[in-house]
């Protein structure tokens, strides 16, 4: 299961090869966040992952922000009165610790006619957007954001069927992105291998419906993790303290640990 923590590094290397030189370096250093050379190697070839995920978060968020403002300022002149008080207060309460997911979810049902009325507006500017390319452009970066958000979250919470499903959406991106071998032969294939899970091998198909694809170090619920990437927080970290793999030959209890370890990882 070696996708699941892989698919992730590549698709933020997707998405920074598409938005490269395309001026979000330049907002990072307008808005004080990092110098330039900090925000070229962001979104360069050998860019850290996680800062790279900071920044694009930080960016998304921005280019919500403006989105959202935006669409406000394209609707003003429109009836709004049918959704805009329900959405509000709808999310003023969601937004509020104490609320109990049931009660959330009853809100949020009962919401369904303010919801939709500004589902459809919200069609009609994005219909209002594709006539402008610099807007497509940054629209489809927020979507490709958003992917990349959805599936850290079912990977973080073991979702078997979220990972497939956000796995398939960035297909496209990857292919667009110069990915080819991992967009058009690697992931289809993985995808159409797990697709056939529950005809070929059922009992793995279950054991990975409720979670078995990651493994997590705590018993909390949003903290899963792919086991290769476990493997890198546990045994390989302690493998490359000091007593570990940076003196194998001088250290006896590295030595014991890889051959009495070695039979093991072979096999798997």
């Amino acid at each position: 299961m070696w996708f699941c923590s892989w698919e992730a590094h590549n698709y933020v290397k997707a998405i920074c090869k598409i938005i490269r030189d395309s001026g979000a370096e330049d907002l990072l250093v307008t808005a004080d966040l990092c110098l330039k050379g900090t925000a070229n190697n962001m979104f360069g070839d050998k860019a850290d992952y996680y800062q790279t995920m900071h920044a694009i978060r930080i960016l998304s968020g921005v280019m919500w922000r403006m989105h959202w403002e935006a669409f406000e300022s394209r609707v003003a002149d429109k009836d709004t009165k049918q959704w805009q008080e329900g959405i509000e207060n709808l999310v003023q309460k969601l937004l509020e610790n104490n609320t109990a997911t049931t009660v959330q979810l009853e809100m949020i049902r009962k919401a369904q006619p303010q919801l939709a009325a500004l589902d459809n507006q919200m069609w009609d500017f994005q219909k209002y957007l594709d006539h402008y390319p610099t807007a497509v452009f940054w629209c489809n970066f927020l979507n490709m954001v958003d992917i990349l958000h959805r599936f850290v979250y079912y990977q973080r919470k073991g979702n078997w069927m979220g990972h497939l499903c956000e796995s398939a959406r960035m297909l496209p991106y990857l292919t667009a992105a110069g990915h080819f071998k991992y967009g058009q032969q690697s992931l289809p294939l993985y995808l159409s291998e797990m697709e056939k899970l529950p005809i070929n091998t059922p009992e793995v198909h279950m054991a990975l419906m409720p979670g078995a694809f990651v493994r997590r170090r705590a018993t909390d619920a949003h903290n899963a993790v792919s086991p290769d990437m476990l493997l890198e927080q546990s045994y390989n970290a302690h493998a490359k303290e000091q007593s570990g793999l940076d003196g194998t030959t001088l250290s006896e209890a590295t030595r014991t640990k890889w051959v009495y370890t070695k039979p093991v990882t072979a096999s798997i």
